[in-house]
């Protein structure tokens, strides 16, 4: 869960960097923790090249857009997987 809902609100509202009151870069660190993973694996993602990220001195930033559209290729869809080769039981498979 978001460490902020409002923060995680904007973050999937991106189309794109251009609203103001957004920040213009996220650390890896506040990428973990708005999405409630460890930094390890945002930075596994940035390492495979999943996630845009940029060098900016000594630090890895992610750009707020590129931070959107990465969730959005993460987005479940219920009809995707979880509901394919699902066999549901019926009353009659089990013996009462």
């Amino acid at each position: 869960m978001p460490a902020n809902e409002e923060q995680w609100t904007k973050v999937m509202q991106a189309e794109d960097n251009t609203q103001q009151d957004a920040p213009s870069f996220y650390s890896v660190s506040a990428v973990a923790d708005m999405l409630g993973m460890s930094a390890d694996t945002i930075r596994r993602e940035i390492a495979s090249e999943a996630l845009p990220a940029y060098k900016i001195g000594r630090s890895v930033r992610v750009r707020y857009g590129d931070l959107g559209r990465w969730l959005e290729k993460h987005r479940y869809r219920a009809s995707e997987s979880v509901t394919q080769n699902v066999t549901v039981p019926v009353a009659a498979d089990y013996r009462w």
